[in-house]
């Protein structure tokens, strides 16, 4: 009797799916690329897909394969997402540029590293035969990113045909030269940016990205760009609402965050920044920390919130039908 209970549980308690993770393969006009992606099973109604996109250095393989418990990005958070919510999640998989690292063809200018390839034409040719088959939805197609990521995620909110309903970026921000290869932003959408104020990769305050010395290109503040979306986004007039998130006692991080938001319907268009007073250049994470070398590189890591389920919370409600600015 004791077993058939102990079975019932785990049925009850268990996903209600486990989600496989496949490959795809796309023709682009750089060649045949790939990602890794956890889509929902076949038959079911379209779902929102959630965009990763790794930092400099990184791969998909490093966020949605499992088998790779020591080098995980705390991207890899999503994977359970995707069962929990029946959600598709795609890990987008870099090129190689100059410096023999995968990245992404960002907007930075000056970058005298980073890839040539046409990224956005491969997110394209990854997505829009999903779109078509109806396994995901179009109106619900969100896009997060870290580092030159999140950097890459700004371009595609500017250049990827296809709606974004919302982006988030980590530790990444808008380009300050990109008027020469990317237009300026003209579409509204919902934007969450999370930041380390002692970030000595890709400073809070702008300037020139450091990387061992390489010349990498400018970036904007962020503050500039959150003014950039919350003017898209007619909320620029609002004073944002500001909240500490409770510190986690059983941890000894000294960094804490501070949540700035500006618009009040999570249906709607909505502007956030979570500022993360002393940390560096890291998601925060509860259960995927990066390991010492990499924290002696890159500076503190928060340990209060899950980067992946807050960035869950705040796309959720969101839809690209709803990104009409406020009057």
């Amino acid at each position: 009797m004791r077993f058939v209970v102990a079975v019932l549980m785990m049925l009850f308690l268990a996903p209600l799916w486990a989600a496989p993770v496949t490959t795809l393969s796309v023709t682009t006009a750089d060649g045949e690329r790939s990602a890794l992606a956890a889509l929902p099973p076949p038959g079911s109604a379209p779902a929102p897909l959630v965009l990763l996109l790794h930092g400099r250095g990184g791969t998909a393989a490093s966020i949605l394969d499992d088998r790779r418990v020591l080098s995980r990005s705390p991207l890899a958070a999503w994977l359970p997402i995707a069962e929990r919510e029946h959600i598709a999640v795609i890990a987008l998989q870099g090129t190689k540029g100059a410096g023999a690292l995968y990245g992404w063809n960002d907007c930075r200018a000056a970058d005298r590293y980073k890839p040539t390839a046409d990224d956005v034409g491969y997110v394209k040719a990854v997505v829009a035969p999903l779109i078509a088959s109806h396994v995901v939805d179009p109106q619900r197609i969100f896009v997060m990113g870290m580092s030159n990521g999140a950097m890459m995620a700004f371009r595609l909110a500017v250049e990827l045909d296809i709606p974004i309903a919302a982006l988030a970026s980590v530790s990444g921000s808008m380009a300050e030269a990109s008027s020469s290869i990317c237009k300026a932003p003209t579409r509204p959408m919902s934007l969450l940016m999370i930041h380390g104020t002692a970030d000595m990769i890709v400073p809070i305050k702008g300037g020139e990205v450091r990387s061992i010395g390489a010349e990498r290109g400018d970036i904007r503040s962020v503050d500039d760009t959150i003014a950039v979306f919350t003017a898209l986004d007619g909320l620029a007039h609002e004073t944002p609402r500001v909240f500490a998130i409770p510190h986690r006692t059983d941890t000894v991080d000294s960094t804490s965050i501070t949540e700035e938001l500006y618009g009040n319907d999570a249906h709607g268009l909505q502007v956030e920044l979570l500022r993360v007073e002393g940390g560096g250049h890291a998601e925060p994470t509860i259960d995927y920390p990066y390991g010492a070398i990499y924290i002696g590189l890159a500076g503190a890591q928060n340990r209060d919130i899950e980067s992946a389920e807050v960035a869950w919370k705040f796309f959720r409600d969101k839809s690209a039908k709803a990104n009409v600015p406020a009057r």
